[in-house]
């Protein structure tokens, strides 16, 4: 497990920032296939720079740590931390005395995987008729709702 911070990456330049978080990225790529076939590495590339940045900020000294906060942000949305929807994670990512941050952040998945599993139902049948509705959409769609895919 390799330490990283902030320093750590300043003296290394953006090269060290970069191969850091494409390590992530690289790690990760398999297992989020589809979810990046439409977005494509370089935004799977700046997720993990905005998640290795957030996860530094609470304290998080380790790659498995960012790697923790970069699933919990693609599980929960990358505001997770601060979103209404979520007002535990708020309360766990809080420094808390006697705890170490990879015991919160294990806390956290623990309780994100209970709440996805609760709203996506059986064999994630929620979550796939959701993404056949998607599909069906058309870019003209997205605009009249005042989003941006």
């Amino acid at each position: 497990m390799r330490n990283f911070s902030s320093k750590q990456r300043e003296a290394c330049g953006a090269a060290g920032g970069t191969a850091f978080a494409d390590r992530l990225a690289d790690r990760f790529a398999p297992r989020f296939a589809v979810q990046f076939r439409f977005s494509g590495l370089a935004t799977l590339r700046a997720a993990a720079n905005l998640a290795v940045a957030r996860a530094e900020a609470i304290g998080c000294a380790t790659e498995r740590d960012a790697a923790k906060y970069l699933l919990l942000s693609w599980m929960l949305g990358s505001e997770f931390a601060t979103d209404p929807r979520h007002p535990w994670a708020a309360e766990w990512l809080k420094p808390l005395p006697d705890t170490f941050v990879a015991f919160r952040l294990d806390r956290l998945l623990d309780i994100a995987n209970a709440q996805m599993d609760a709203v996506q139902g059986p064999d994630n049948a929620e979550m796939v008729r959701s993404m056949l509705r998607v599909r069906r959409l058309e870019p003209g769609d997205f605009q009249r709702a005042g989003v941006d895919p």
